[in-house]
This record gives C-alpha cells, structure tokens and sequence, in this order.
C-alpha cells in the first residue's frame, strides 16, 4: 500500500509538475501576449501622438481651403450679378430699340403714303421731258431769231457808222 500510496503521490507530483508546466507556457504566452499589446499600444499612442500635432496644421489647411472656397465663391457670385445686371440693361435697351424701331417704322409708312407713286413719276417725268423738248425748240428758235436781228443791227449800225463817217 505503500507502493500505491508513493505511486499515487508521484502520479500526483507528475500531474503537479504538468499544471506547473502548462501554467508556466500559459504564463509565458500571456506574457508574449501583453508585451504584443504593449507594442500595438506605443505603436497607437505614437500614430495618434502624430495625429494630434498634425491636427493644428490639417485645421490650418482646411481653414484656408475654406477661406479659399469662401472668397471664390463671393466672387462668382459678384460675377454673377454683375452678369445678371447686364442682362436686364441689355433687355432694358432692346425694348427701348424695339420701341424705336416701332416709331420709325410708323414714320416711314406716313412718309411712304406722302411719296407718289413710281408709275405717276415717270409719266410726270415724260410730259416733263416732252414739255422740255418743246421749250429747247422754242429757245433755239429765239436764239436764231435774236442771232438774225442782232446781224441785222450790225449791219445797220455799220450802214449807219459809214454814213456818219462820210
């Protein structure tokens, strides 16, 4: 009984020894495990160490993007209405030309209906022409007759010139 008593006893002490082992290894790997832990969380706390100084600066550029933005988009904006003002002067200046237009047109259609007619013009322009003719003729046959007097004269003045130089 002995036997079986130190037998138990040193199954006992080999069932010990064993927990002891595999504690141990579950020991070390627990430690393998904080110490990975312990990397990834300096390997965190060095990335968001990095992020927090970058900040600032990221906040600096995102307020001079919006700045930007801003200013641009005050700009088209102008541009905007400045287009748009223009367009109501020109819409504004094309009714006034379009009312002009209108007047004129008004006073040309009362000037046309003042004109004669082309066909009575050239019927007026042919009498004219023939009556022209007519005068012409009468003028040339005054002129030949004043020419024939004026010979005439000429010839007496001279007659009477030799007569009062005799």
């Amino acid at each position: 009984m002995q036997k079986q008593l130190i037998q138990q006893v040193s199954q006992a002490m080999q069932a010990n020894a064993d927990t002891i082992a595999r504690q141990k290894d579950v020991i070390d790997y627990q430690e393998q495990s904080i110490e990975r832990l312990k990397r990834l969380l300096t390997a965190l706390a060095e990335t968001q160490d990095k992020e927090l100084k970058a900040l600032p600066s990221m906040f600096e550029a995102l307020e001079t993007s919006l700045s930007k933005h801003t200013k641009e988009q005050q700009a088209w904006w102008n541009h905007r209405k400045q287009y748009t003002e223009g367009q109501m002067i020109i819409a504004e200046q094309l009714s006034k030309l379009a009312t002009i237009q209108m007047q004129l047109t008004t006073a040309l259609s009362e000037y046309q209906s003042t004109l004669v007619p082309a066909d009575e013009l050239t019927s007026d322009m042919s009498a004219l022409e023939t009556m022209l003719k007519g005068i012409t003729e009468q003028l040339k046959s005054s002129q030949n007759a004043i020419k024939q007097s004026q010979s005439k004269l000429m010839s007496e003045l001279e007659t009477v010139a030799k007569l009062v130089n005799k």
